[in-house]
């Protein structure tokens, strides 16, 4: 192993963490003796799906319970297949420990697995001395794969891989540390991601930031409930039209446009009879009534060349006030039906002048 690999740092099996002197490493190696690399077939389109589905895929896989292990994918090819490595919680809780006794809590673990140089050909695994647990054989057999071994289970893994495809071992190099890349290699993910300390000014404008944010929510909510509030009064004023519409023109079972609907059959009316009658009466009074929001029409009849329109407002005031408008297009006359503190209802009547 080269002296720059060994100045990363590495924690043996045993515990005992490895520091280069003077120095403060990026990464320490960790012993792959201690976790698990699988390669499995994960379904899922987009990466929240194969992420929610991988515990369930492993679960199959491994003896111990799931959520007792720390799960770290490591790549996905495009056939489904991922590469993760699975180390049990205790361990990764024992390692941490370990940096923090010595103030590296930000500093990121990799197996030592990855320490072998890949360039091997198709068909090849590479084969090094481990220094983590002297004794032990490294084997890198992918990008993101590879394994650690006693002497003794060299052969055998290998006559069973073999028993798939023709591979050969060849022996390895270690990595050049000034060019190696852990990005996707670290097992400090998740819930044991490294978290930086926070600098001072960011402390001091927290709370400023926190009022901002809320002051920022409260006026889209706010805006929301302006719009919201706009959006139900034009639907309530959509609604009472189609009423009204419904009321003087039951023939017609399908609204589409109410405006050109209406100017339709009070044009169609107008010419069926030369005298006025009840269409051009309405059309009369049509926007006034339309136009105050205050007022609800209600029942329309017509008897004796006289048309009758029931009305309800919050007051007689409205009432009159209509009236007053409609003066000079028609003939109207006002009947107060009934009135309380809360609304008053009356009735107008309209004939031709």
């Amino acid at each position: 192993m080269t002296n720059s690999a060994k100045n990363q740092g590495y924690i043996t099996a045993q515990g005992e963490l490895v520091l280069p002197p003077s120095q403060t490493p990026n990464w320490v190696w960790v012993p792959t003796g201690q976790l698990n690399i699988l390669t499995l077939f994960v379904p899922g389109k987009s990466r929240g799906q194969w992420l929610e589905a991988l515990p369930y895929a492993v679960e199959e896989q491994i003896a111990q319970p799931i959520e007792d292990v720390h799960l770290v994918p490591l790549n996905r090819q495009s056939n489904g297949e991922v590469t993760l490595a699975v180390v049990a919680k205790t361990q990764m809780a024992k390692w941490l420990d370990n940096l923090k006794q010595h103030g590296l809590e930000t500093t990121q673990l990799v197996p030592d697995c990855f320490a072998v140089a890949w360039n091997a050909q198709d068909n090849q695994w590479l084969i090094a001395d481990s220094f983590t647990r002297p004794g032990d054989k490294l084997i890198r057999n992918g990008d993101f794969c590879g394994m650690s071994l006693a002497q003794a289970l060299v052969e055998p893994t290998l006559a069973l891989a073999n028993s798939e495809s023709d591979i050969t071992l060849q022996t390895g190099s270690w990595v050049d540390v000034a060019n190696l890349s852990i990005r996707g290699l670290g097992l400090r993910t998740g819930d044991y991601a490294a978290k930086k300390q926070s600098h001072a000014s960011l402390k001091y404008w927290r709370w400023p930031v926190l009022l901002l944010v809320g002051l920022l929510v409260l006026s889209v909510v706010k805006s929301w409930w302006q719009v919201n509030r706009i959006e139900q009064q034009a639907q309530a004023y959509q609604q009472q039209t189609d009423n009204l519409f419904k009321q003087l023109f039951p023939e017609i079972s399908r609204i589409v446009n109410v405006r050109v609907q209406t100017q339709s059959f009070l044009k169609s009316a107008q010419q069926q009879s030369e005298q006025t009658g009840p269409a051009q009466l309405l059309k009369l009074v049509e926007s006034s009534i339309l136009a105050n929001k205050a007022i609800k029409p209600g029942r329309v009849d017509w008897q004796n060349g006289q048309l009758s329109l029931q009305l309800i407002a919050p007051n007689t005031d409205a009432l009159d006030k209509l009236v007053k408008a409609l003066e000079g297009q028609a003939k109207v006359r006002l009947q107060i039906r009934n009135v309380s503190s809360e609304q008053a209802e009356g009735v107008i009547y309209v004939s031709a002048e």
